[in-house]
Parts: structure tokens; C-alpha cells; sequence
């Protein structure tokens, strides 16, 4: 089995970093065009476009020799923690979540006002190595600097489902005035109303979400199918087995790769006692991202099949 490391996404952690990632690398891509910059990011130099993998690899090593050239500025240390992480996000590569996380140290350390962002992009990385409580810290500091702000009242409520005080989450996640448009807050408050018993308004959450990121061009592909992600998972969890399927495959479309989606898909199919296809699906994932989960699920898979040499084999991977 290739696979590059360990690592368990959990739902806080997978969390799109919203509408603004996207919108920030646009700008700054369309501001370094205007001025002729050599090297812009994305910049395919006349020939075809770029696929997007190589064209986050170019402006990573675009903004890469801007934080050397300029260890001072603090919009470059933010634009190129937040390539990492989508880079972390589409790969499971965890160093680029450390990478990320010093970035953005070093820009909220520079520069505090009109930097919310970073703020938020700093507890989402903290969030991915499970450190909740200084994720937390974070959150609180962006909340007490920008009182109200929907998408951090929605971190910061995150934060406190993971540590388990569902009290604050309750209180910040009820004060948000949500209009409906941000849908990296939908997807927090889906979570946080499916704990709380009401799936059918996360559900509707999460469809309007996938709906809308569905229509965007200018978010990277593997945040698109998260959301269908999220909405497979919650339909899985809820025992509507077809309906997983079906928002399951439509991320996957966007994203073949996304090994999230692909031990989703293992555990649905374990769902139905399909085991060759849990098998396949495991496998496909686990060649992506070596997860203790779909190393499981592969596991119960051979067993259900009688074949326990290989049920043990996948087994004793877990534990390594």
C-alpha cells in the first residue's frame, strides 16, 4: 500500500475556509497580472490553462519567494498559508498545515487590523491537529476584535462542539444573524443542528450549500465536493443510504480524488453488504491517504468475505 502519512480528517477540521480564500487569490492573482508582475501566479505564459493542481503549485512558489523577498508583508504570509491549506485539504499532506500555521503567526503578529481572516485560517489549522483549546483562544481573540461577525461566531461555536461545552456553542451559534449567502457558515450550522436533533434543517442547509458552491468557478474543486461530502455523510448517518450515494457521487465527479469521499463511499457500501465495492473504494482511498478509517472499513470488509489473512492484514496496518 503508497500512501504519503497518518492522518484522521474530522469534520471541524475539513472545514472550507468560506468564500474569502477563493476571492483573496483571485485578487491577488488579477493585481499581479495588472502590473506585470514575472512569475504571476497562475500565469500559463500564452500556453493552455493550467490543470489545478499545477497552477496552486505555481503560485505556491509564487508567493514562496514573495515571503523571502519580503518576510514583512503580511497579506503574503496569509495568501500563501492559505494555498497550504488547500493544498493540505486536496493532498491530506499534513506538514503543509504547520507550514500554514507559521504563516499565519508571523501576519497576525504584524498586523492585526483588517486581518480577520487570518485569524480564522490560524484556528482552522490548529483545529486540523487537534489542538481545540488553543484553536479556541483564537477564535475568542477574532470574536473580541470583530464582535458579531457570522463567520466567526460560527468558528468559534465549532470549536466548542469538538471540546464538547455545547452550552457556548449553543449561545454562539444561536447569535448568528445568518443570511443565507455565506455557506461556509451553513455548513457550521448544519453540524451544530444535526447534533441538536433537527436534520432535516441541516439537511436543507447542506443541499443549499452544495448548490451554491456548485455554482461558483472560482473555489477550488476539493472544496466543492466537501460539501456534497458533509451532505453525504449526514444522509449516511441518517440511514438514507440512496441519498448518500447520490451526494456522494456528485462530489466525487468533481473531485475523483478526494479520498474523503472515497471512504465514504467504502462505508456505504459496507452499509449495504456490497463488500467487493467497500473493498475497492477502501482501497482507492487508502492509495490517496492512509486513514485508520478506511483501513477499517477494508478490514470488516475481507472478514465479511471470510478472507481474515486479509482482514488481519489491514487490521494490523491500523495500529502501526
Amino acid at each position: 500500500m503508497h500512501a504519503r502519512r497518518w492522518w484522521v480528517p474530522l469534520i471541524g477540521a475539513a472545514v472550507v475556509g468560506a468564500g474569502w480564500l477563493a476571492a483573496a487569490g483571485a485578487n491577488a492573482v488579477s493585481s499581479a497580472a495588472a502590473k506585470g508582475q514575472v512569475g504571476a501566479p497562475a500565469d500559463s505564459g500564452g500556453g493552455p490553462p493550467l490543470g489545478e493542481d499545477e497552477a496552486r503549485g505555481r503560485d505556491i512558489a509564487f508567493y514562496e519567494r514573495r515571503v523571502a523577498q519580503d518576510s514583512q508583508s503580511a497579506l503574503d504570509q496569509t495568501m500563501l498559508a492559505t494555498l497550504y491549506v488547500q493544498r493540505a485539504r486536496a493532498t491530506g499532506e499534513v506538514s503543509d498545515y504547520a507550514r500554514a500555521e507559521s504563516l499565519a503567526r508571523r501576519s497576525i503578529a504584524q498586523r492585526t487590523a483588517r486581518n480577520g481572516q487570518t485569524f480564522a485560517l490560524l484556528a482552522s489549522t490548529l483545529m486540523a491537529r487537534h489542538a481545540f483549546r488553543e484553536a479556541r483562544d483564537v477564535a475568542r481573540g477574532a470574536d473580541s476584535l470583530w464582535p458579531g461577525v457570522a463567520t466567526h461566531l460560527a468558528l468559534l461555536g465549532e470549536i466548542e462542539l469538538e471540546i464538547g461545552d455545547y452550552a457556548a456553542a449553543d449561545s454562539h451559534f444561536s447569535a448568528i444573524h445568518f443570511d443565507g449567502e455565506q455557506f461556509g457558515v451553513a455548513a457550521r450550522l448544519a453540524r451544530w443542528r444535526e447534533l441538536t436533533g433537527r436534520v432535516a434543517a441541516a439537511r436543507r442547509l447542506l443541499r443549499t450549500a452544495a448548490t451554491r458552491v456548485d455554482r461558483r468557478d472560482d473555489l477550488p474543486r476539493e472544496q466543492v465536493a466537501w460539501f456534497h461530502y458533509r451532505l453525504g455523510e449526514l444522509e449516511l448517518r441518517a440511514g438514507r443510504l440512496d441519498a448518500a450515494d447520490s451526494a456522494l457521487r456528485r462530489g466525487l465527479a468533481v473531485f475523483p480524488d478526494d479520498y474523503r469521499i472515497l471512504g465514504a463511499l467504502a462505508r456505504l457500501a459496507t452499509a449495504r453488504r456490497e463488500w467487493e465495492r467497500s473493498i475497492e473504494h477502501g482501497d482507492r482511498a487508502i492509495a490517496i491517504q492512509l486513514d485508520p478509517a478506511a483501513l477499517g472499513t477494508v478490514s470488516e470488509a475481507y472478514a465479511a468475505l471470510g478472507d481474515t489473512a486479509r482482514s488481519s492484514e489491514y487490521a494490523r496496518a491500523m495500529t502501526v
